[in-house]
């Protein structure tokens, strides 16, 4: 083969290399010529191989792309080296492309022959690129604009990226959350919570109803949805979370289930009776009350008919006032069957049920009896101008009563007296206004047959349970036929009246029974004198000891006796109202001092004592008298402890009350006699008797004990089990508390 063959033949194996390529790919001459290209190249501009080789690229490509040409080619014959450039190409036969230019010169030896190079088409990146470019300006628009919270996280749940929406609903600023930890925007047990639900394993948790915390240590409910990021590998690489304030909702939902709540507490309670009919005026749900009133069970009501509980021509009425239409009737006075075929007349409300776009699903019924009201209507009516005027302008209490002694009219001043509203009246059983007792005595006094009673004095019961003291005149109504119709009743209020009346006789008696025992006192006193202070001189100087024996039985009798005078002159004292002496008195301390003065007594007796106090004890009290029920007590006691034993005082302060007890070891006392002890005079059983007692200490006690605002008590397990008695006194920290 020879060497002019040998070009001809790499150019034929260049062509056979380069032909099938999808690289666009071209050759020219110094002069700008194509001297090749591939069929890729060609098709960049909707041509054919043929229809460029020879010519230039002015010729077959649009002008714009041609200067970029021209200008490169120039450039690089200067610089002698390789170039790259991207372009717009328009060709008229094919779409508007972007490419990619990269060229070099072609030497053959030292001498350049041209310019060589591939066009690349990168139209499809470019335009991914852009859309790449419009969807990171949308989301960053919808990240940054959002009206919710969005939060993205790495995957060490660290905050790293968050719009300003999340500022705004957690009330921080960048500072607040720029390197913090998911977690510590939520409480504790919330995290725990999402921890839980697996996010990680699952990749993403909708919808998911916790709490966050914000700035100002208040908290928000949220409904967050989570999503994981995750790398090519499948590995998480962080999170993003969609936070929504649903506090408002919240605090709606709870207002609803209040409501609701309330409403079925209403229509469970409500003394009228709730029916609950669908779009076909069934009957689907009903109150307990709505059973009674028409005297069906369940099943005469469950999908029942609402026509069926009414009279035909009663149903026509109904449906001619058009209640679906109106969408609500209110006070419709009606007649209605109950389940024994019985009749009664009410006053119904219907309101019409409808959903969002208007359309009728029900209705909801309000049913009242009014059968009594109706009837005592018509009577009412009858009598109110015939007693209207002596009614409401008579300054006493005037009542006007049915044949079933149930009130049927009234005037104001009665409302005033008894302090009852009208609804409190009507209807209401004459007997009702009286204590029971009292009734009895007005049912002796057989008016309905005498015809009338004037001036009987009894009491009556006022609205708010005060018993008042009246003056009552009744007179029986009759008709023609000398049948009774009822009863009109005028009364007075002679409350303060017989108060003063009652003031005047127990001030008498009080002043009556203190002269007489201050003058018995004082009789019995002056014979005892000489006897007690001369016996037991006599008792000394006889010899004989059957003489001195009978001696010592008239001391014992007449220290008895003088006990006896001291103590009724003490209790009388104490009724007569004489002030005590009050002072600032510590109760421990006078605990203390009767025992110590008593102590000898005590030991005498083999009786152990035993001091338990807590708390503080002083209060505002008259000394003396708080030391003579404790020493009175004390002594008690010890009387009926005759082989010894443990006499224990216990004080404590309970809320406002000083408590105390004396608690014995000692014979104790029978239940029945418990409610009498500090009676005056009484004694219990004969176990308990004890001949030197005047029988008036413990009622002394009582009287001191209740003098102070307190109250005293007693218990016993029963015989031989000893006895305890408790006191209490206010605890008062200064005389006029």
């Amino acid at each position: 083969m020879g060497k002019k063959e040998e070009p001809l033949q790499d150019q034929r194996f260049f062509k056979s290399l380069t032909d099938d390529l999808p690289v666009p790919i071209f050759f020219k001459d110094k002069k700008g010529r194509i001297t090749y290209c591939n069929d890729s190249f060609a098709g960049m501009f909707g041509l054919n191989t043929e229809e460029i080789i020879g010519k230039t690229t002015e010729e077959f490509s649009p002008k714009e792309f041609s200067k970029i040409v021209r200008q490169t080619d120039h450039a690089l014959y200067r610089k002698k080296g390789r170039y790259e450039y991207t372009a717009e190409l328009s060709p008229l036969s094919t779409s508007k492309k972007i490419v990619t230019v990269r060229k070099g010169l072609v030497r053959v030896g030292r001498h350049t022959e041209g310019i060589g190079g591939v066009m690349l088409d990168i139209t499809k990146q470019r335009n991914f690129e852009r859309q790449l470019q419009e969807s990171e300006n949308r989301f960053k628009s919808i990240f940054s604009n959002s009206a919710v919270a969005i939060t993205v996280a790495d995957e060490d749940e660290w905050l790293i990226s968050w719009n300003s929406f999340t500022e705004k609903l957690l009330g921080m600023k960048e500072k607040d959350l720029k390197g913090r930890k998911i977690n510590s925007l939520y409480p504790p047990e919330e995290w725990a919570k999402i921890k839980k639900a697996g996010i990680k394993q699952k990749g993403y948790l909708p919808h998911f109803e916790t709490q966050m915390l914000k700035k100002n240590g208040g908290s928000i409910h949220v409904d967050i949805s989570i999503s994981t990021i995750k790398d090519k590998a499948g590995n998480v690489t962080g999170s993003i979370g969609v936070i929504r304030d649903i506090s408002e909702r919240k605090r709606a939902e709870e207002r609803i289930q209040e409501s609701e709540e309330k409403f079925r507490s209403i229509f469970e309670n409500s003394a009228v009776a709730i029916t609950l009919a669908d779009r076909d005026q069934r009957i689907i749900s009903w109150n307990s009350f709505t059973e009674k009133l028409l005297g069906r069970k369940k099943k005469e009501l469950l999908s029942k008919k609402i026509s069926s509980l009414y009279p035909k021509e009663e149903w026509a009425k109904i449906k001619r006032a058009n209640i679906s239409k109106k969408g609500y009737q209110h006070h419709f006075e009606t007649r209605m069957i109950k389940g024994n075929k019985e009749l009664i007349d009410v006053d119904i409300s219907i309101s019409v049920l409808k959903d969002n776009i208007g359309k009728v699903t029900g209705s909801i019924g309000v049913i009242r009896d009014i059968s009594e009201r109706k009837e005592a209507d018509n009577r009412i009516r009858e009598s109110e101008e015939r007693f209207e005027s002596i009614f409401e302008n008579s300054a006493v209490a005037i009542t006007l009563s049915d044949d079933k002694e149930r009130i049927i009219s009234w005037n104001r001043f009665t409302e005033q007296l008894l302090e009852r509203t009208k609804k409190q009246l009507r209807l209401v059983s004459i007997r009702s206004l009286y204590p029971p007792e009292e009734w009895e005595k007005i049912r002796g006094q057989h008016i309905r047959q005498k015809g009338m009673q004037h001036h009987l004095e009894t009491k009556m019961i006022k609205g708010n349970g005060q018993i008042i003291d009246v003056d009552i005149s009744v007179s029986v109504l009759k008709d023609a036929a000398g049948n009774i119709t009822g009863s009109i009743g005028v009364f007075r209020d002679i409350t303060e009246r017989k108060k003063a009346q009652e003031k005047d006789f127990l001030e008498n008696q009080l002043q009556v029974k203190t002269e007489f025992v201050n003058r018995l006192s004082h009789d019995l006193r002056t014979p005892l004198t000489p006897i007690t202070t001369l016996l037991p001189i006599v008792e000394k100087r006889v010899a004989d000891e059957q003489v001195k024996k009978f001696v010592s039985v008239c001391i014992k009798n007449a220290e008895y006796l003088n006990d006896l005078v001291n103590d009724t002159l003490n209790l009388a004292r104490i009724e007569s109202g004489i002030p005590f002496e009050i002072t600032k008195t510590d109760i421990k301390l006078v605990i203390e001092e009767v025992i110590e003065q008593n102590k000898p007594l005590f030991q005498k007796f083999g009786i152990k004592t035993a001091i338990s106090t807590s708390g503080s004890l002083v209060t505002m009290a008259d000394r003396l008298r708080i030391k003579e029920v404790l020493e009175n007590l004390m002594m008690n006691s010890a009387k009926f402890m005759p082989k010894g034993g443990i006499l224990t005082i216990i004080g404590k302060r309970q809320k406002d009350d000083a408590v105390l007890t004396i608690k014995d070891t000692g014979i104790g006392i029978a239940k029945k006699d418990l409610p009498h002890l500090f009676k005056e005079f009484y004694k219990a059983d004969e176990s308990r008797h004890e001949l030197s007692s005047s029988g008036l200490g413990l009622a002394i006690c009582r009287k001191i004990i209740e003098k102070h605002g307190g109250e005293i008590f007693a218990q016993s397990p029963g015989k031989n089990k000893g006895t305890s008695v408790t006191f209490t006194l206010p605890i008062k920290e200064s005389f006029g508390s």
